[in-house]
Protein backbone atom coordinates (compact mmCIF):
# COMPACT_ATOMS: atom_id res chain seq x y z
CA UNK A 1 0.00 0.00 0.00
CA UNK A 2 1.26 3.27 -0.37
CA UNK A 3 0.81 6.37 1.89
CA UNK A 4 1.39 10.49 1.03
CA UNK A 5 1.86 13.24 3.09
CA UNK A 6 1.62 16.44 1.03
CA UNK A 7 2.22 20.36 2.83
CA UNK A 8 1.72 22.75 0.18
CA UNK A 9 3.18 26.24 1.40
CA UNK A 10 1.97 29.39 -0.94
CA UNK A 11 5.60 30.94 -1.23
CA UNK A 12 7.31 32.12 -4.17
CA UNK A 13 10.64 31.02 -2.75
CA UNK A 14 12.99 28.92 -0.66
CA UNK A 15 14.13 25.67 -0.08
CA UNK A 16 11.68 22.45 -1.08
CA UNK A 17 12.30 19.13 0.68
CA UNK A 18 11.05 15.99 -0.64
CA UNK A 19 11.94 12.66 1.06
CA UNK A 20 10.75 8.77 0.96
CA UNK A 21 8.86 7.02 3.52
CA UNK A 22 12.46 5.34 4.53
CA UNK A 23 13.04 8.89 6.02
CA UNK A 24 9.88 9.44 7.85
CA UNK A 25 9.27 6.04 9.10
CA UNK A 26 13.69 5.17 10.01
CA UNK A 27 13.23 4.17 13.59
CA UNK A 28 15.43 4.82 16.29
CA UNK A 29 16.45 1.79 18.31
CA UNK A 30 13.23 2.73 20.83
CA UNK A 31 11.66 2.14 17.60
CA UNK A 32 10.02 5.87 17.72
CA UNK A 33 9.90 6.85 14.12
CA UNK A 34 11.83 9.92 12.72
CA UNK A 35 8.73 11.82 11.62
CA UNK A 36 7.43 11.27 15.45
CA UNK A 37 10.42 12.36 17.19
CA UNK A 38 13.09 14.65 15.94
CA UNK A 39 11.84 15.59 12.23
CA UNK A 40 9.56 18.23 13.25
CA UNK A 41 12.18 20.07 15.36
CA UNK A 42 14.93 19.85 12.14
CA UNK A 43 12.72 21.06 9.73
CA UNK A 44 11.97 24.04 12.09
CA UNK A 45 16.00 24.62 12.09
CA UNK A 46 16.13 24.58 8.03
CA UNK A 47 14.55 27.49 7.57
CA UNK A 48 16.53 30.09 5.42
CA UNK A 49 19.28 27.25 4.61
CA UNK A 50 20.31 26.65 1.32
CA UNK A 51 19.12 23.70 -0.33
CA UNK A 52 22.71 21.26 0.08
CA UNK A 53 23.10 22.52 3.23
CA UNK A 54 19.67 21.97 4.50
CA UNK A 55 20.19 18.41 2.73
CA UNK A 56 23.55 17.84 5.39
CA UNK A 57 22.06 18.74 8.18
CA UNK A 58 18.49 16.52 7.45
CA UNK A 59 20.84 13.78 7.09
CA UNK A 60 22.97 13.89 9.87
CA UNK A 61 20.18 14.34 12.24
CA UNK A 62 18.84 11.44 10.37
CA UNK A 63 21.63 8.76 10.96
CA UNK A 64 22.07 10.16 14.84
CA UNK A 65 18.29 9.13 14.88
CA UNK A 66 19.02 5.71 13.46
CA UNK A 67 22.30 5.37 15.51
CA UNK A 68 24.04 1.61 14.70
CA UNK A 69 20.84 0.22 13.87
CA UNK A 70 20.54 1.21 10.22
CA UNK A 71 17.59 1.63 7.52
CA UNK A 72 15.33 -0.99 6.82
CA UNK A 73 14.18 1.13 3.50
CA UNK A 74 15.30 2.92 1.33
CA UNK A 75 16.40 6.91 2.52
CA UNK A 76 15.66 9.10 -0.12
CA UNK A 77 15.94 12.53 -0.30
CA UNK A 78 15.74 15.57 -2.91
CA UNK A 79 16.63 19.23 -2.31
CA UNK A 80 15.38 21.75 -4.36
CA UNK A 81 16.16 26.05 -4.00
CA UNK A 82 12.96 27.56 -5.73
CA UNK A 83 13.84 31.57 -6.56
CA UNK A 84 11.10 33.66 -7.57
CA UNK A 85 13.62 35.85 -9.86
CA UNK A 86 11.99 34.76 -13.50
Amino acid sequence: YATQQRHVLEQTSGTLLICSDGITEAKNPEGIQFAAGPLPFVVERLRGREASEAAGILSRHLESHVSMQGFNDDASLITFRISDNQ
